[in-house]
């Protein structure tokens, strides 16, 4: 029987009882060809293996013998422990299966997870003789299996981390849902306190957001458009909570919606944060509206009282010069002087108040054409200092004509006025392409400007110089911000004392 041309008295043994008994055939039956075995419990080393059985663990059967060490010497040690203790507790009582999921070690170093089941062979007394084993191939079930546990895993515990609660419609059909303990908390409930259900949900949500929550549940259904709705819960302890919804259902073949899964996520002190950001915003604009009409109208209406003053003034000088002293002429000298400043500042903070006010209508502006306007409109302060004003690079942008070659007139304007002493001026503009958004730089040779005053110069009435010094209201750099502003860029600056400042700003490309 040693010899492997013969065949094993196990295997001829177990021929005849296929023949003879119908509860072997029914066990082979609802086994699996993944692999037999037969034992022989009054010889326990002595046991056979079908082919398949080794083939299945990636080793080739002519090289094993029909022992029990064979096998006994792959199986995880925990494993076979558990096998041994099914054993004895079928052998013992027969109505105990022996039927467990065991690991084996492959052939390549791999694990093998079989499904090992037995029969006990008994002689006429009840005394297990025999056993009959089969096994099924289960890894790759077991392998899916692990994953999906794992993956649950991974989603409980990042649902955990961004406090989401789990619900599961199973059948859009019936009012029984599923619940996660975390649904329960987010609520105020112990798991399972109360029955999860469609109707106790719809209890809980607020009268207000019942409509809006449940036609988004039916577009979903019938358009499949997405489930993401922000609705109002009622917690335990009677308060309303903010809470973002989101689903999707799983289908039949026809597309009719069977089952329904989806989360909700606690967004109540965002919600509450936004809302009032909202307001805040509102009141803000009121202000801001209110702040630019009274200035419209402060500025407007102080302008008939300002020239009576002047022409009064000026009236009062040349009728009567020849009858005031001197100290009572350059009085009102001063008075005429100080209107007139006057004069300028309230034009300049008409123009702040418009840039803020009027319709931004945009259109294609060619640069360089906006450059030579105001080369043109500057032309004698020009000549006056001997500057040279030269570009390139410049793009043609969307933006406002008017305002674009108001923002451009104040930054040269700017460089003429803070001019170095006996140098003449020279100022270059130009253009920089950027991914979104186009840098324009004027830059200039001037007296430039210390860097703790960079942000200063931006603020509307902000002046660097006495009155004596250089004229200016200290609006025009308010004013170009303001411009920049409203076409969505950014404007900054870059100077050291002595040696020039360069002013930029950016406009969004296709803006």
């Amino acid at each position: 029987m040693s010899q492997p041309e013969q065949k094993h008295y196990l295997e001829q043994e177990l021929m005849q009882l296929l023949r003879s008994d119908e509860s072997v055939f029914s066990f082979l039956q609802k086994g699996s060809l993944d692999g037999l075995w037969y034992w022989d419990l009054e010889d326990q080393h002595n046991e056979w293996m079908s082919p398949e059985f080794w083939h299945t663990l990636g080793y080739d059967p002519a090289q094993k013998s029909h022992k029990v060490s064979e096998w006994q010497d792959i199986i995880f040690q925990e494993d076979l422990a558990q096998c041994i203790e099914n054993f004895n507790k079928h052998c013992d009582d027969p109505s105990h299966p022996y039927d467990q999921v065991v690991r084996y070690q492959h052939a390549d170093g791999s694990t093998v997870w079989i499904r090992c089941r037995g029969l006990a062979i008994r002689d006429e007394n009840g005394k297990p003789v025999r056993m009959l084993g089969a096994h099924q191939d289960i890894t790759e079930l077991k392998q899916a299996e692990l994953n999906i546990k794992a993956m649950q895993a991974r989603f409980e515990l990042a649902a955990e981390g961004a406090s989401v609660g789990i619900w599961d419609w199973v059948d859009v059909e019936k009012s029984e849902e599923i619940w996660t303990p975390k649904f329960y908390e987010l609520l105020g409930y112990a798991p399972n306190e109360i029955t999860a259900s469609l109707e106790n949900f719809r209890a809980f949500l607020h009268p207000g957001d019942q409509a809006h929550t449940f036609a988004a549940v039916n577009r979903h259904f019938e358009e499949n458009t997405p489930f993401d709705v922000e609705y109002r819960l009622k917690t335990k302890s009677g308060e309303y909570k903010w809470f973002r919804g989101t689903g999707i259902a799983s289908r039949d073949e026809s597309g009719k919606p069977q089952r329904m899964v989806g989360s909700i996520q606690d967004i109540h002190s965002s919600k509450l944060y936004e809302d009032e950001l909202e307001r805040t915003i509102i009141k803000l604009k009121q202000s801001n509206d209110d702040l630019e009409r009274f200035a419209y109208v402060a500025s407007h209406d102080l302008q008939e009282p300002l020239r009576v003053v002047t022409s009064y003034v000026q009236l009062l000088t040349r009728r009567y010069r020849d009858r005031l002293d001197k100290n009572a002429a350059d009085f009102c000298d001063y008075i005429v002087d100080g209107c007139s400043r006057m004069q300028k500042l309230i034009n300049d903070l008409l123009e702040f108040s418009r840039v803020g006010r009027d319709k931004l209508e945009k259109q294609k502006v060619d640069l360089q054409e906006i450059v030579e306007s105001v080369k043109q409109s500057l032309a004698r302060q020009i000549d006056l200092c001997a500057a040279i004003v030269s570009y390139e690079n410049l793009p043609v942008v969307r933006a406002n004509s008017a305002q674009i070659e108001r923002l451009m007139q104040n930054l040269v304007s700017n460089s003429l006025k803070y001019k170095r002493e006996s140098v003449p001026p020279e100022i270059l503009i130009s253009g920089t392409e950027k991914a979104d958004r186009w840098e324009i730089s004027v830059k200039d040779n001037g007296i430039g400007i210390e860097k703790k005053y960079f942000d200063r110069i931006f603020v509307i009435f902000q002046r660097l110089h006495g009155i004596g010094e250089y004229s200016g209201t200290g609006v025009g750099l308010a004013v170009c911000k303001r411009i920049v502003g409203t076409h969505g860029g950014d404007i900054w600056l870059e100077s050291a004392p002595g040696e020039g400042s360069t002013f930029t700003f950016s406009l969004p490309k296709g803006a």
